[in-house]
């Protein structure tokens, strides 16, 4: 809605819940009821909102998508994985979602999981650096050094080079 656009949140919310008040079967206002609360740092009520949108409408994998992340905020990592999974079964081409769910297992030390969650990602979509940094961050952690390396200048050729990026590329070359 625009008034999300201004990051007039509170404003925001209050439409949404007129919206609801109006029609409660309505889940996309429940769904950016959500996200209003999830940038205000209101996760245990976005994820609420969340379900309520899944209750009326349970194939929206954006929804689905958005339960897992808030899942993951709240340290939540097999509920938040089990969401990204329902979104998946939805939209098995978000190239998000995928990502979203490697960062669950990369913060788990599950990296071979990870690893796979990255590769469907980038053969989705591969011009996001998020993406190529986490799969490198993922191959240091599992050995593999100079595919590591591969995948920070790949990051740098995107036009991402940050001071993350350099030091984990410093830390893949001390690794070698």
């Amino acid at each position: 809605s625009a008034l999300m656009k201004l990051c007039r949140y509170e404003q925001a919310i209050i439409c949404y819940n007129k919206a609801i008040e109006i029609n409660p079967r309505y889940a996309l206002a429940w769904y950016y009821k959500g996200i209003a609360s999830f940038i205000l740092g209101q996760y245990e009520k976005a994820l609420y909102y969340y379900d309520n949108a899944i209750n009326i409408v349970p194939s929206l994998a954006k929804v689905w998508q958005s339960r897992g992340y808030v899942l993951y905020k709240l340290a939540y990592f097999s509920d938040a994985i089990k969401s990204f999974d329902m979104a998946l079964e939805e939209n098995p081409l978000s190239a998000d979602t995928w990502y979203n769910k490697g960062v669950v297992f990369k913060n788990l030390g599950c990296f071979a999981e990870a690893l796979k969650a990255y590769d469907e990602a980038l053969n989705i979509y591969n011009f996001d650096h998020r993406y190529w940094n986490n799969k490198g961050v993922v191959l240091k952690n599992l050995g593999r050094y100079e595919e590591a390396l591969t995948c920070y200048d790949k990051v740098i050729l995107l036009g991402h080079m940050d001071i993350i990026v350099l030091n984990n590329k410093g830390n893949a070359f001390y690794g070698l």
